[in-house]
This record gives C-alpha cells, structure tokens and sequence, in this order.
C-alpha cells in the first residue's frame, strides 16, 4: 500500500513522536491523576473539577499542536479518532467544552477533512450534543438512508411515533478505554 504509515510507531509517523513529546507534561498530570485516583467517576465534585481541568489541558495543549499541523492527514485522524472520544466519554456534560472542540474542527481543519464524510459525521455529533432535542418537540423532517441502503424520507411519518437509533457509531468512545501517550 502506498501512502500508508504505522500511526504509533514513532520511528515512522515523526509527527506522533513530536506530539508525545509536545504535551508530555500534561499526559503526565492525567496519568498521575489516574494512578492517584483510579479511572471512573467521581463522587467528590472537587475530584470532578480537579479532573476536568486536567484533562482540558491536555486536550488543549493536544489541539495547540495539531493545529501547527492541520493539512497533515494525521492530524484530523488523530482529533478525530483520539481527542473527541475520549472527550465526549470523559467531559461530554461540559457544553462550553464541547464548543471548544467543534470550534476546534470548524476552524482548523481544511474544508477537505471537515467535508468528508468523517468530518461531516463528528460536526453534526458535536452539533447535536450541544444542541440536543428536546423532548415532546416534533423531529426535524429529513431524508436518509436505512442499514439497507433503503431511502427514508420523514415526511411519510408525518402524525406517527417513530423510534430513531444513531447510537452505534460512538460506542468504542463511551466504553472504551483510554492510553495517554
């Protein structure tokens, strides 16, 4: 394959191994955090607040230096495959936080990541957890596709209850677990 480099090995992707060094400090303070600490939610909302500034930090200092690189494929990758689940798991109750981030991908990212449909699918989650729906309000009307490649059009539905599912796609981020490197 051609255009194609191991993503954690630091001896060929030069730029993951800059990254670790950039914000060492920080993945520092939440490993520290961690091992102090333990992984989880807390119950003392000093514990919560000492947490989440950590890990704000490190988000940011992350995002500071992806930003030097914002035309390198590697960097939207890494935002986001790296930053925004973990963010989402760990801080998605945080609106201002979630601003931050979807700022972040607007305003960094050349229009050919954030146009993808990869780009395209992490702004409207953002979006959507910024702005949720509220409940009793009607849906929005809209056209998609089913698992089936069927089209669904919502203005067939008009009148009646329908149960919409996106849960799938961000299941890793909410369960999975997280290496600070």
């Amino acid at each position: 394959m051609e255009n194609v480099r191991p993503v954690f090995d630091t001896s060929s992707n030069k730029l993951f191994g800059k990254l670790l060094v950039y914000r060492r400090k920080e993945a520092r303070a939440v490993d520290d955090f961690f091992s102090k600490n333990g992984y989880g939610r807390y119950d003392n909302d000093s514990l919560q607040n000492v947490f989440a500034q950590t890990y704000k930090a490190f988000t940011e200092r992350t995002v500071s230096f992806l930003k030097n690189y914002s035309e390198d494929y590697f960097s939207f990758w890494y935002f986001t495959n790296h930053v925004i689940p973990p963010s989402i798991a760990l801080l998605g109750n945080d609106s201002a936080f979630l601003k931050y981030l979807l700022e972040t991908a607007e305003s960094v990212f050349p229009d050919k990541y954030i146009n993808s449909p990869g780009g395209k699918y992490i702004v409207s989650y953002l979006d959507g957890l910024i702005h949720p729906y509220l409940k009793n309000k009607f849906a929005p009307l809209f056209t998609g596709k089913d698992i089936f490649g069927s089209i669904i059009d919502m203005n067939n539905y008009k009148g009646k209850y329908v149960l919409l599912d996106f849960s799938g796609h961000m299941v890793r981020a909410l369960y999975g677990s997280f290496t600070f490197y």
